[in-house]
C-alpha cells in the first residue's frame, strides 16, 4: 500500500478474484490504506474506492461487509446510495458495517434505513444496536435525534437515548417518562453516572413520583 496509485490496479485484480476470500479482504484493505493517502478527487474513476465499489454487491458476504466498511472509513459519497441500500442487506454482518458506514459519511439521506433497522431488529441483536446508535451519534443532527425520541418504537427511542449520553445531552431527561420502564432507567442511569448536572433536579423529581406511587 505505501507504493500508493501504483499498487491500486494490483489489489484490484486480487479483490475481484473470487478463489481466495481472505487475498481479496487484505486487497480491500490495501485499497483503503491507499485512499487514505490518495490526492484524487473523489467520484475520479482512477480514485482508489472505485475499485472497492462494485465489491457492494459481491456474492461474499464478508467481501460485501469489508468494503462497506473501508468506503465508510474513507468518507467515499459517491457511494452513498450504494451504502445506504446495504443496511437492508439479509446478512447481519453486511448491515452491520453498512450502518456504521452510514454514519462514518454523515449521509444524513440514511437515517430513515437507520431508524427502519432499529426498529426490525427490535434490540435482539446488540451489536446492530450498537451500530445504529454509533451512526446516529456520527450523523450529528441533534433535532434529528430529538424528533425520534418521539418513535412508537421502544428500539428506536432507545437507541436515541444511547446517541444523546454519547455526548452528555441534557436531554436525555426526557426520557426519564418514556412509557418503557428500561428506556426511564437507561434515562436515569445516564444522568447519575456521566453525571448531567443540569438534569439532576429532574431525575430527584422522578423518584419522588416513584414514591408517591409505592
Amino acid at each position: 500500500a505505501h507504493r500508493g496509485d501504483e499498487s491500486v490496479r494490483v489489489f484490484q485484480s486480487v479483490a475481484a478474484d473470487p478463489e481466495n476470500q481472505l487475498a481479496r479482504l487484505h486487497a480491500i484493505w490495501g485499497l483503503g490504506m491507499i485512499a487514505r493517502g490518495t490526492k484524487i478527487e473523489q467520484g475520479d474513476p482512477n480514485h482508489p474506492m472505485e475499485f472497492v465499489r462494485p465489491l457492494l454487491m459481491d456474492e461474499d458476504r464478508e467481501v460485501r461487509g469489508q468494503a462497506a466498511k473501508i468506503i465508510g472509513e474513507a468518507g467515499y459519497q459517491p457511494a452513498s446510495e450504494d451504502i445506504v441500500a446495504l443496511v437492508f442487506d439479509p446478512e447481519p454482518r453486511v448491515v452491520y458495517h453498512a450502518t456504521m458506514a452510514v454514519g462514518r459519511m454523515d449521509n444524513i439521506d440514511g437515517l430513515d434505513a437507520i431508524t427502519e433497522m432499529l426498529w426490525e431488529n427490535d434490540n435482539r441483536d446488540v451489536l446492530l444496536r450498537h451500530a445504529g446508535v454509533m451512526a446516529l451519534n456520527w450523523l450529528d443532527d441533534r433535532e434529528a435525534l430529538l424528533e425520534l425520541a418521539r418513535d412508537d418504537f421502544s428500539a428506536v427511542r432507545l437507541a436515541v437515548l444511547l446517541a444523546l449520553r454519547r455526548n452528555a445531552d441534557p436531554a436525555i431527561e426526557g426520557f426519564l417518562m418514556d412509557p418503557d420502564p428500561f428506556i426511564a432507567a437507561e434515562a436515569a442511569r445516564a444522568i447519575n453516572d456521566l453525571p448531567i448536572e443540569s438534569s439532576m433536579p429532574a431525575l430527584l423529581e422522578r423518584l419522588d413520583d416513584y414514591r408517591v406511587m409505592e
